[in-house]
């Protein structure tokens, strides 16, 4: 019997432990595309002994990660102060800090402390079902003219389930529709720059260390470091009005901004704490059109802030 890619569904919930499955419910469905897995940090011990032959000795597998890799759509619960269906759990376990004001608002701001890991569960369709713990990982936000904000992920986590054939889910998501990204330019140092498309990325790096006591060879996985960074493809203009490229040589601190997307109970906002650098600067085009493909690096407003970047749900 076939399996169907848009058939693969998710659900995600933070654990109360690390590595200790928090059982996901059709009250944790998160719609997402393109989910697919692939093995991460695979481990074969290699056997070396003579066997009086050229071939060597089948390796014997030890253990590995699963990686699954999905997208989706960045946008408001439909009511200000709750927090987003999936979403939520999902940024929480690659390195945002979850703040709810009740009625209000619900932010998720990167964070150095504060580390929480997501119990994944995903099948194939009404067929196999995977469980997956301790998952931490990356993501990335990717705004194009006419598109709706798309959220990027790539997480790691413990396999404590093999594919095993289950019953159908009954699975229940968010009905709220996205907004467009319309009328939202990023502006740097205070000028409003013709954009095509830019990418939001917080850099996480992911680390998991072999241990001799894991039942899969591997301790806990953990986002050691983070280097965040805005890209993006403008329209210059004159550089009598704005130049990257002496801004760059300059070292120079821009301040970043961008207005909110949507409406009430489903708005949302990057906030940009330190401002940005410029890392690099590089021409190309677009139809004929001039452009530059910039790099920023994003940086918190002091050492130690854990502010460089925040995305705020009203």
């Amino acid at each position: 019997m076939a399996k169907y890619q848009n058939k693969r569904t998710i659900r995600c919930k933070v654990e109360a432990t690390y590595n200790t499955d928090s059982a996901p419910t059709a009250s944790d469905s998160w719609q997402v595309a393109d989910l697919s897995w692939k093995p991460a940090d695979q481990k074969l011990a290699e056997r070396k002994i003579a066997s009086g032959s050229k071939a060597p000795v089948a390796a014997q597998f030890v253990g590995h990660l699963i990686e699954v890799s999905f997208e989706a759509e960045v946008k408001g619960s439909g009511t200000a102060g709750t927090a987003p269906k999936g979403l939520g759990a999902g940024l929480q376990c690659c390195g945002f800090k979850e703040t709810v004001v009740a009625v209000t608002s619900v932010t998720y701001k990167v964070d150095s402390t504060d580390e929480k890991s997501a119990t994944i569960w995903f099948k194939d369709g009404d067929q196999d079902e995977w469980r997956l713990t301790g998952c931490r990982g990356q993501v990335t936000f990717e705004e194009s003219a006419g598109d709706i904000t798309r959220a990027k992920f790539t997480i790691r986590g413990h396999l404590s389930q093999v594919p095993t054939n289950t019953a159908a889910w009954t699975n229940t998501y968010d009905s709220t529709v996205p907004k467009p990204v319309v009328n939202v330019p990023l502006v740097v140092g205070g000028v409003t720059f013709d954009q095509s498309k830019i990418t939001i990325d917080p850099g996480n790096a992911l680390a998991a260390l072999a241990l001799l006591n894991a039942v899969d060879g591997f301790g806990e996985i953990r986002i050691p470091t983070r280097a965040g960074k805005l890209t993006a493809t403008i329209y210059p203009p004159a550089a009598s009005v704005a130049s990257p490229l002496a801004d760059l040589r300059n070292n120079t601190t821009k301040t970043l901004a961008q207005a909110q997307i949507g409406s009430a109970g489903n708005r949302y906002q990057f906030l940009f704490g330190g401002g940005g650098q410029y890392q690099s600067v590089d021409d190309g085009n677009a139809e004929g059109v001039i452009t530059y493909n910039v790099t920023m690096a994003l940086l918190e407003s002091a050492a130690g802030a854990d502010d460089e970047l925040s995305l705020v749900f009203t």
